[in-house]
């Protein structure tokens, strides 16, 4: 008997069933996204069946969580003092009003550490009370990731990709946190569906991403290497527009508080954060977690955005398909930043659906379908294993780029043959 016609071991085919992705279908997807929707669902359904007039008892953090301070923010607005939402003593005042917390508790204060520019978005949900504002901005801003997903996912007669960012675990946490993860993962991922064909409007969202500029850290590296010049110029211009406009409407005492208040920030929330160090999946938060030197952390942060933009400038300067372009930058940007927090994690969500558009259409890289595995899996257990200090995801980002690279992906790789293709039918 040849060599070739002897059965394969089980290890052996293990091995090469986990390269390959043969499994990675819509027979596995729906189930697991229908599961994983009904848990999340349950879960804060139950969550809010425990809180006591709208407050957790255990965490103290009321219903509406993090937004409150971006209803606090728009609330200054309203006021006519926007600046004030800078003041760590009024904007903890104001909390302290907003909220009806128990007596003799020691409070969670929520601050507010983002840009002038961020307040012309959310300056009109201090028009409305409370809950209702947290309800509208939750709604929307899941709608609007829902929806993005929706357009970058394989073409489907099936409510597929809705289930799986419904689904997706870190969409779900972002919805617990009250915060705007689901907000800039859709202007991340709406901007890279129109960087082709529309670069001044992939420019307009990109801009509006200056609302969090730690998500920004790789966008130059593509747009250069991919020379999108009119995109990157789009960028530049329409977000010194918005800090201008900011600055009419708001005042340029706003941006006064704004920078006064960055050391503060910088100190409490990155280099000295041991409070919040346990909600960053970063490097940089992992070491300082084990005790490691602040200058140490900052350089192994570093390197791991060194390592990840030179390989996103491969892959977007050379022949790469693009939605292998576009996943990619996802996945760059997350393991670059030294500030990320778990909700952030709902950008996974737009980096595994420009891959699994991509494997659909030609075929998986190899390896490439267990890293977008793990990467979900990643979301559902970040909470966790973030508080232990260790580094899943910036080792999980560097191994798919990696695998993307080395795979040397081109656009007239063969379409699968196998039930991946299933994607764009089913």
């Amino acid at each position: 008997m040849a060599l070739s016609d002897r059965p394969q071991r089980p290890a052996r085919r293990l091995v090469a069933a986990l390269r390959s992705g043969d499994w990675l279908n819509p027979r596995l997807a729906k189930p697991i996204a229908l599961l994983m929707l009904i848990a999340g669902a349950a879960a804060y359904a139950n969550w809010l069946l425990g809180t006591q007039n709208g407050i957790d008892p255990v965490t103290l953090k009321p219903i509406s969580a993090d937004f409150t301070s971006f209803w606090i923010a728009a609330r200054t607005v309203a006021a006519g003092a926007p600046a004030t939402a800078y003041d760590l003593q009024a904007h903890t005042a104001a909390q302290l009003a907003a909220i009806a917390y128990p007596p003799g508790v020691a409070v969670p204060i929520v601050t507010w550490s983002y840009p002038p520019s961020f307040l012309l978005l959310v300056a009109p949900f201090g028009l409305l009370p409370l809950t209702a504002a947290f309800a509208v901005w939750i709604v929307l801003t899941t709608l609007a990731f829902v929806l993005v997903v929706r357009r970058i996912a394989p073409p489907t007669r099936s409510w597929l990709p809705e289930l799986a960012a419904l689904g997706f675990p870190a969409a779900q946490g972002n919805l617990h946190y009250g915060q705007n993860g689901a907000l800039t993962a859709a202007l991340f991922g709406m901007g890279l569906i129109w960087l082709q064909r529309r670069p001044w409007l992939a420019g307009a969202c990109f801009a509006l991403l200056t609302c969090k500029p730690q998500l920004g850290l790789m966008l130059p590296v593509a747009l250069l290497a991919g020379r999108h010049f009119r995109a990157f110029a789009a960028t530049a211009a329409l977000g010194a527009g918005l800090a201008a406009v900011s600055a009419l409407l708001f005042g340029t005492e706003t941006w006064t508080a704004f920078f006064g208040s960055l050391a503060w920030s910088r100190q409490a929330l990155l280099d000295q954060g041991d409070a919040v160090w346990g909600r960053m999946p970063s490097l940089f938060a992992a070491l300082r977690l084990h005790g490691a030197p602040l200058l140490l952390a900052y350089a192994a942060q570093a390197s791991v955005a060194l390592w990840a933009g030179v390989l996103l400038w491969r892959l977007w300067r050379g022949e790469a398909a693009y939605s292998v372009k576009a996943g990619s930058l996802a996945f760059a940007t997350l393991a670059a930043t030294p500030y990320l927090l778990v909700y952030d994690l709902v950008l996974l969500g737009i980096g595994i659906a420009w891959l699994v558009r991509d494997g659909a259409a030609r075929g998986f890289a190899p390896w490439c379908p267990l890293l977008i595995a793990l990467a979900w899996y990643l979301a559902s257990i970040c909470d966790f294993v973030t508080p232990l200090g260790v580094p899943v995801l910036p080792v999980l980002c560097l191994a798919l780029l990696t695998a993307l690279v080395t795979a040397k992906s081109d656009p007239g790789r063969a379409p699968a043959t196998t039930p991946d293709r299933a994607f764009a039918t089913e």
